[in-house]
This record gives structure tokens, sequence and C-alpha cells, in this order.
């Protein structure tokens, strides 16, 4: 069963920072061990979209509609993305969102448009970075969360982008296996942390491919992927 995956093996430098950033006694602080995907897009086909839906970039309603959800992050965020020259796409059923994916084309980045977010590695014109990727709990189940992703893989390669990065924590059971079954490609472990105003992010070194890679096979195994 996927809920008994266990978290992968961290190294113990980074086991001792996600401590000593828990307890660090301030309120501006967090920290991610996450995986970092890679998609590699070969313009694909055009997955059909279910009837009565529709897949497109958000427009002003679209985005006030996401602002204004209960689900939504807290306001504001939304903006500074914009202004970071981010792009929304989004699935609707009529005129009510279903799932939506930001998509970065400048630069990774983890918190996109909070105060606390972290910047990484700077993308080429070919490449993008996708985050946030939300489907709202109510159509969750259905196979729509996956539907959207796999049509924004799709869009990107109709403007000539030809890799595809995202970050997914490994405890995110459904965001896994939509990723692994799009055939994304886990390349590291990705360590994010943030106290006050400083901030790092380090990769997973060249000897830990081998253990991630164990660890994304038994997840396929036992998730069913």
């Amino acid at each position: 069963m996927a809920d008994k995956i266990q978290y992968p093996t961290r190294p113990l430098r980074f086991r001792l920072m996600n401590r000593i950033v828990r307890y660090a006694p301030v309120t501006a602080k967090y920290h991610h061990n996450s995986i970092l995907f890679r998609k590699t897009v070969d313009a694909p086909e055009m997955p059909a979209i279910p009837a009565g839906y529709e897949f497109r970039s958000a427009t002003r309603e679209d985005l006030d509609f996401i602002t204004n959800h209960p689900e939504a992050l807290m306001r504001g965020v939304y903006a500074k993305r914009l202004e970071r020259g981010d792009r929304c796409y989004c699935l609707s059923d009529g005129k009510e969102i279903v799932s939506y994916n930001w998509v970065a084309f400048s630069l990774c980045c983890v918190l996109c448009g909070f105060d606390r977010g972290v910047e990484f590695f700077p993308l080429s014109k070919e490449q993008a970075f996708t985050y946030d990727f939300y489907t709202y709990k109510a159509r969750r189940g259905g196979g729509l969360g996956s539907t959207a992703k796999q049509l924004l893989v799709t869009t990107l390669a109709g403007q000539c982008i030809r890799e595809v990065y995202t970050l997914v924590m490994p405890y995110s059971t459904a965001s896994l296996k939509i990723h692994l079954r799009l055939g994304y490609e886990p390349m590291c472990m990705v360590y994010g942390y943030r106290v006050l105003g400083w901030s790092r992010t380090y990769y997973g070194k060249a000897d830990e491919k081998q253990w991630l890679d164990a660890w994304i096979d038994n997840f396929r195994v036992s998730a069913c992927v």
C-alpha cells in the first residue's frame, strides 16, 4: 500500500539541518527535502479533453476564481508570481476551475510568490519549471489532475519547451504517481532551507542517486504505478 511507503533516508547532515531549522527560535523559517524530476518533451499528441472541459492559460476571471476559492493561498502570492513572469494554466468545467498548475520560465523556485520563497537554478529558453500543481479537493480521484498535467506538457511542447522540471515531496503520493506515469525521471534530491534572511539550496550528490532510484522503484511497486 502507498501509505506504508517509507520516506527516503536522507544523509545525516541534512537530517541535522532539518532539526536545526525546525527548532530555531524564529517564525520566518522553513525547510524542504524534495525530489527534482525532469521530463524531456518530444511534441506529444494532445490528449483527449473530457466533454465540457477546457484547458487554457488562466484568464483574469480564472485567477479571480483561484484567488477567492476557500482553498486559495494567502492573498498577494498569485500577483507576485505574475510579476515574476510566471504563468498559470488551468482545467475548467464551465466557469469552475478544477485543477491548475503554475509555470516558471526564468528560474526554478520554492514557495514562489511568498516572502520566504527561494529561487534556485536558472532556466534556458527551452526549459520550464512547473510548481503548485493543485486539484481542488472536491474534484480529486477522477483522473482530472493527471489529465491537466498531460495537457500542460503538450501545451509547453507547442511553445518550444524541450525540458520540464518539477519538485515533488516524497510523501506526496498522488503527485508522484502522476509524474511517474507521465514519464518524469528523478534527477536528485533537493534540500532547501531558510531562516530569516539566510537561505540555501543543496543538491543530492551523485552517490545518492542509487538509493533514490531504488526508492523510486519501490514506490512504483508499492503504489502500483
